[in-house]
């Protein structure tokens, strides 16, 4: 008997499901192409196509596919689901949720799609419509780690701390060694003063990851259970101003780059060009300011800036105000540099260092004779004016950052052969409900 001819589009789609299946993504984004040349309203290939682009960090290419795959079959709620996802990734926030909305209506048994609907619901400052869609992931799904994480995470920004507490519990259940949920435990324990209990979520919580992406060493340094951390975790840095970082110019009353800005205008003029580096440069605030200061310091400048995050530093080169630009830990950095600057500035950078001695032994190094150091710092001098800490506020504790007493600073820059030439205390950072008290520290190189 005759077999019927064989459907060359099926027969594409179908190489490139294989493709993808064995991790050859492009080319099986290539068989996808030839499968909608084929059959340009092929489904399978537009939402795999979609896959592809969205794993490979193209987003507009992802959601291109996504959307048109869903159009045409507007039923199925996993690729509702996925267009979701990519749309998240490519910041268009509405249409994550309306699609995560439709692909929980379309298959209320999918509890990824209730679990994503609850992000962004907390995302958006909506935690008890958040708290509705995780419970609906654990009904569907009950042994969903991700989504018993986010249910306590929900509670806790909901303000019902005890239902929170209950969540990470049935969470670690699960997963005992779950970081973050043995974290976020400890900071529902310290804010309802159960101290000790508190104490044991931390180190359980650097038991599971010493590398600390959450800064429980610096929560248990406020609890008073252990010494004060050297520095703010790598992890935790990166973590931090990844999610900061297309946000950071906008930040309402943060002020440090123009305090550094102004101390930098108010320097001794120079009859030659300086070079000036830019310590934890982050987004260009600080090139910013000093070009709006109209300062010698900055017309003829040679500028360099170092930062860790590859995030923030995307930003600082888009807007040209940089002859060069490295990601780099700033000490390391500093030091690989004896005698290559005439300033070092640095907004809001010192307070991710505990003891201040080795930065500021690197800033002395990498400074010129006659050279100056512009920094800003938390004020720890209520407390104690020789010493330094974690800072007790609690968005700045949870960025894992330090506060610093003058005398702390003024010992460590003499050990390193610097002067301080000024000391100006202003508000760091603040609102019109609160003001962080910060110092602006000038030193010289002798």
């Amino acid at each position: 008997m005759p077999q019927p001819p064989a459907d060359p589009a099926l027969q594409a789609f179908a190489r490139a499901v294989g493709l993808f299946s064995d991790g050859r993504a492009e080319e099986a984004a290539a068989a996808c192409s030839r499968v909608l040349g084929i059959d340009p309203d092929h489904v399978g290939a537009h939402h795999l196509s979609g896959l592809i682009h969205h794993q490979a960090g193209r987003p507009d290419r992802a959601l291109s596919h996504l959307e048109r795959a869903a159009a045409l079959a507007p039923g199925m709620a996993a690729l509702h689901n996925d267009l979701g996802v990519a749309a998240r990734a490519a910041g268009d926030i509405d249409r994550a949720e309306q699609a995560f909305a439709r692909a929980a209506a379309l298959a209320p048994g999918l509890a990824e799609a209730h679990n994503n609907l609850g992000t962004v619901c907390h995302a958006r400052g909506r935690p008890d419509e958040a708290v509705l869609a995780f419970e609906a992931a654990i009904r569907h799904r009950p042994d969903y780690v991700n989504a018993r994480y986010n249910l306590g995470a929900a509670l806790q920004a909901a303000g019902r701390p005890e239902a929170a507490l209950a969540a990470f519990d049935d969470l670690l259940a699960l997963a005992p060694d779950h970081a973050a949920g043995q974290f976020d435990r400890g900071t529902v324990l310290a804010g309802l003063s159960r101290t000790a209990e508190a104490a044991v979520a931390f180190e359980r919580a650097l038991a599971c990851d010493p590398a600390d992406p959450f800064g429980a060493r610096a929560r248990l340094a406020a609890l008073g259970r252990g010494p004060t951390p050297e520095r703010t975790s790598l992890p935790l840095l990166l973590r931090t101003y990844r999610s900061k970082a297309d946000d950071w110019d906008g930040q309402a009353g943060y002020r440090a780059a123009h305090l550094v800005a102004a101390a930098v205008a108010a320097l001794p003029a120079r009859t030659a060009a300086p070079d000036i580096l830019d310590i934890g440069c982050g987004t260009g605030l600080v090139a910013e300011a000093l070009a709006g200061t109209g300062s010698q310091w900055m017309r003829a400048a040679a500028m360099t800036g170092v930062d860790l995050s590859p995030e923030m530093l995307a930003h600082a080169r888009a807007k040209g105000l940089y002859d060069a630009l490295h990601q780099a830990d700033l000490v390391t950095f500093m030091t690989g540099r004896p005698a290559g600057f005439d300033l070092v500035t640095g907004a809001a950078v010192l307070i991710h260092f505990g003891d201040l001695g080795p930065v500021l032994a690197a800033i002395a190094r990498c400074l010129r004779p006659g050279g100056h150091a512009v920094l800003t710092l938390l004020d720890h001098d209520t407390v104690d004016p020789a010493g330094h800490g974690v800072a007790p506020h609690p968005l700045l504790l949870g960025g894992g950052c330090f506060a610093h007493g003058s005398g702390h600073l003024a010992g460590r820059a003499a050990a390193a052969g610097l002067d301080v030439v000024d000391l100006q205390r202003a508000v760091h950072e603040g609102n019109a409900l609160e003001e962080i008290p910060g110092l602006v520290a000038t030193l010289a190189r002798p």
